[in-house]
């Protein structure tokens, strides 16, 4: 590893130290892994990477606002990285600053206009403000630029069953796992309350087993803060 082997720039030790950081974050080591994201600081002050790291580290733990304040500090240092203004729109999306995270979303398009993760985001904030045209215009980019995106096809069909095109939201929920795998995804990855029906002779694959999780999400009401 870079860190081990020494003598190579500041910035690509501080890029070793923050992969580190990840990988230790990934294992609930988090003392160590907010050591490494601050030895990127350190060993590289005037790079974006430690501020964007430590940031992300923030993100998941709930910081919000530490983590905005990461994110400014890495949108300083390099204004042109795209990746800083996504996460930065993402915190303002969590916190429920939708106009915000929508400006930072436009930003990191317009530096990276490929990216389907920036699109996907950008939809989750327009289906939080209702406007599910928009959404699923971004939606439809997102997985253009990435046809295998399921993050995209998991955003576009709750977009879909809040708009209550139920059989194209079903398109989209079939396929990316049985239904428990659907409520879970649609929980975690964003913010939806779901629940499903419990018929016994219902396949994986077949449409009626989305059918539950459509109704329960074709009520704006149901949509709760996002979490991805």
């Amino acid at each position: 590893m870079v860190i081990d082997a020494g003598g190579d720039t500041p910035a690509n030790l501080a890029v070793s130290y923050c992969a580190r950081g990840v990988t230790h974050q990934a294992r609930d080591q988090l003392d160590h892994a907010i050591a490494d994201y601050n030895e990127a600081i350190k060993i590289a002050p005037k790079s974006a990477t430690g501020h964007r790291c430590r940031g992300f580290r923030n993100l998941a733990q709930g910081a919000i606002d530490d983590a905005i304040t990461e994110f400014n500090e890495a949108i300083a240092l390099d204004p042109r990285s795209a990746s800083s203004f996504e996460s930065r729109g993402e915190a303002y999306r969590k916190k429920g600053d939708f106009r915000r995270a929508l400006a930072d979303y436009d930003e990191a398009i317009r530096l990276a206009p490929k990216n389907p993760s920036i699109f996907n985001n950008r939809g989750l904030a327009m289906i939080h403000l209702r406007n599910y045209g928009r959404a699923i215009d971004d939606l439809n980019t997102a997985i253009r630029h990435n046809p295998s995106y399921s993050a995209a096809f998991l955003s576009r069909g709750v977009a879909y069953g809040l708009r209550g095109e139920h059989d194209r939201a079903i398109a989209d929920f079939t396929g990316l796992g049985d239904r428990q795998d659907v409520c879970a995804r649609l929980q975690s990855q964003i913010g939806v309350r779901c629940s499903v029906s419990s018929e016994a002779s219902c396949s994986s694959r077949s449409p009626s087993c989305s059918a539950g999780t459509v109704a329960t999400i074709n009520n704006p009401l149901a949509l709760r803060g996002t979490l991805h």
